[in-house]
């Protein structure tokens, strides 16, 4: 017998039926063949044969062992009896069964405990527990992404995506889960929490946002909680700055506060954890947080403080009193006097200047002096190289210990003013003087002497940092009048700001009584706002000249698919990247749309348009005699021509879709045009294998 070319497709003979039917077999042949001819009008060869048709769409999720290719889930022979083979019994109908989907235990969603208690060969972990595998064939459900699974012998499952989102994690590795880069997201002082990959805000769940994140030396993008937002103070924004710690959304300022993550049944089964901590600016305590029964444990970390002698770890740096470079340590003094009242520490203390003393009485502090800070064995501090301090004399030390040396002495300028010890002090003839100590409680500029009588001659004879500060006047209340040395006449210099800070009015002075005048001007101004264009100067409906904002508005587009074009006032056209599609197709003209010719599709990444056409099914060069206009130029199997009918059979041994039973296939010369297992519901594909069946029958 002939080998079946491995292009063929073949039909299922029901070899028992064969066994049964075989004495009869030459005399139904030949009736069929009869019906076969008149129907083809007695020609040899074939009219209209039928063809198989091919479908040229494939499905992207489909990526297991199984796909359309004579595997597992290819079409199969109807069920025509309970155990697949023909009906001979009383009843002539066959048997069909329903496909009602997948039955527990064993189907795709049933609980399971190993692999081996699922169809799938798959039990993994869900957020409800662990299940059965779904394999990739029709799609995955929400939630669900189609990832390989299995090593070197890896399929496609249907694997969760938000398995471990928001689940306590220390690195990344604790965030992975089979299929799925999760990584691990910093939540600031309430710890690190497990992402999930995504492109965009979509693909999170509701309460969670898209954002980029450090990866590896690169980025990534993953889902994470979204911040909690709170009224906070209500402020209008953004003209207005917000307060320190709220943010301007939609107008108004808000509290903006990272979300809390909680634990999954997953992350309490692994007993996940992350590392929590209180910050300052002393140092970072941390704790750690873990996943129980009764969910996320407290954050136990304790505040920093500044390292003390006290036998403890402080500041949490791991070291015990290792007080820091800039601790000292102080002898105080105290005045007699004050409130008197009892305190353990300096706030206690309400009055003005006055402090916490040995006794735990308040009193006027005198000062407190540094010292070189020791810490026993026993956690005492002891305070070297000290002095008491006493109070400020004017004599060139800091008696009070107050990092200031006479500080309580000052020189009063004429005119007024006050100098400190040290400074420079003088003007005019006086200048290039020193503020020293003249007594231990007085101080004066040691150029005092050289002050005269103010003439005029340009020069501040007087000290008193006024030159020529003599009687004057120009009769112009607009300007100050002084005395001119050279001329011996008043000099003027503008004494009004008339400003109205209204750019749409002239200001002046009236030199009579130094009334400002505003007139109202027009043309151009400039409202604020970066988004308008043309403002100008008019009047107002109280009469007022005011800037009023132009008609016309700020041209912001950039001409870039992939970015959403604004206009914010402040600080004008904003340019944001969008996640937007462009069509496309690369094949010649007029073939788009055009037999099995489809168009594509360009997706938008960080502001660009990508060059390649996703999705596209461009024309064959050579058609197919397959019932599709592979070419795409509107004709169908044009350059095929029937030709006389061939049967041929395979037996098992010779299977070429490894079904496991014979196969026979029709053929219309060299080239397969038809051929379907026998026993499928299509009423062409089961007569035409009935027809090879009988022919195997004769053989």
């Amino acid at each position: 017998m002939d080998q079946v070319p491995a292009s063929s497709r073949t039909f299922a003979a029901p070899c028992d039926a064969a066994r049964i039917l075989r004495a009869g077999a030459v005399a139904l042949l030949l009736t069929t063949m009869a019906l076969w001819v008149a129907g083809c009008g007695g020609d040899s060869t074939v009219a209209n044969p039928v063809t198989a048709t091919k479908d040229t769409k494939v499905d992207p999720t489909d990526l297991g062992a199984d796909d359309a290719d004579g595997g597992s889930d290819d079409a199969q022979p109807s069920d025509v009896g309970s155990d697949n083979e023909a009906d001979v019994g009383s009843d002539t109908q066959p048997d069909v069964t329903t496909d009602t989907g997948p039955v527990c235990p064993g189907g795709p969603g049933c609980t399971c405990a190993k692999s081996t208690d699922c169809d799938s060969g798959q039990c993994i972990q869900v957020p409800e527990g662990y299940r059965c595998a779904q394999p990739c064939v029709t799609g995955c459900d929400p939630g669900y992404s189609c990832k390989l699974i299995g090593g070197a012998d890896a399929q496609a499952y249907c694997l969760p995506n938000f398995l471990s989102l928001c689940a306590p994690c220390q690195t990344n590795t604790d965030c992975a889960t089979v299929g799925i880069d999760a990584l691990c997201l910093d939540y600031g002082a309430l710890g690190s929490y497990c992402g999930s990959p995504c492109t965009a805000d979509s693909d999170c769940p509701t309460t969670y946002e898209c954002v980029t994140v450090a990866a590896g030396g690169s980025s990534a993008k993953q889902c994470k909680l979204k911040p909690k937002v709170s009224p906070g103070s209500g402020a209008s924004c953004p003209a207005t700055p917000c307060a320190k710690g709220e943010t301007c959304l939609d107008g108004t300022c808000q509290s903006v506060a990272p979300s809390q993550c909680g634990c999954s049944q997953w992350a309490v089964q692994y007993g996940k954890s992350t590392q929590c901590s209180v910050t300052n600016s002393f140092g970072s305590c941390k704790a750690e947080r873990t996943c129980t029964a009764t969910g996320l444990s407290d954050c136990g970390a304790k505040t920093p403080a500044a390292e003390q002698c006290n036998l403890k770890d402080d500041d949490c740096n791991g070291i015990t009193d290792d007080l820091a470079t800039d601790f000292v340590c102080y002898k105080t003094a105290f005045a007699g006097g004050g409130s008197g009242s009892n305190c353990k520490g300096d706030a206690d203390c309400t009055t003005p200047g006055e402090a916490c003393d040995t006794n735990g009485l308040c009193h006027p502090l005198i000062g407190k002096c540094p010292g070189k800070p020791t810490c026993a064995a026993n956690g005492a501090l002891i305070c070297n190289d000290t002095k008491t301090p006493k109070l400020e004399q004017c004599n060139g030390e800091d008696d009070d210990c107050d990092g200031l040396i006479d500080e309580d002495f000052t020189w009063s300028a004429p005119g007024g003013g006050s100098l400190d010890i040290g400074k420079t002090c003088g003007f005019g003839p006086c200048g290039g003087g020193k503020v020293v100590c003249i007594s231990l409680n007085e101080a004066a500029c040691t150029t005092d002497s050289k002050a005269t009588k103010e003439v005029c001659d340009g020069i501040d004879n007087d000290c008193d940092g006024q030159t020529d500060d003599l009687a004057c006047d120009d009769n112009n209340k607009c300007t100050t009048d002084s005395c001119d040395p050279n001329s011996g006449k008043c000099s003027t210099a503008p004494a009004v700001n008339c400003d109205d800070g209204n750019q749409c009015t002239m200001d002046s002075c009236n030199p009579k009584d130094a009334q400002c005048g505003h007139e109202a001007s027009t043309g151009s101004c400039d409202d604020g706002d970066k988004c308008t264009v043309g403002d100008t100067c008019k009047l107002g409906a109280t009469g007022l000249p005011q800037c009023t904002t132009g008609t016309a508005a700020a041209n912001c587009d950039d001409a870039n698919p992939c970015t959403d074009d604004s206009c914010a006032p402040e600080q004008g056209c904003v340019h944001l990247a969008n996640a937007a599609t462009q069509t496309c197709y690369t094949g010649a003209a007029g073939t788009v749309g055009v037999g099995t010719c489809v168009g594509g599709l360009r997706f938008c990444k960080d502001g660009v348009l990508g060059s390649d056409c996703l999705g596209e099914v461009l024309p064959n060069k050579n058609e197919s005699c397959d019932g599709l206009d592979d070419t795409c130029n509107g004709k169908t199997d044009e350059n095929c021509s029937a030709t006389t009918l061939l049967l041929s059979y395979a037996p098992a041994s010779q299977d070429v879709l490894g079904s496991g039973g014979a196969r026979t296939t029709l053929q219309f010369g060299g080239s397969m045009v038809g051929g379907v297992a026998a026993g499928t519901d299509t009423s062409n594909s089961v007569w035409l294998g009935f027809i090879a069946w009988v022919g195997n029958l004769i053989k």
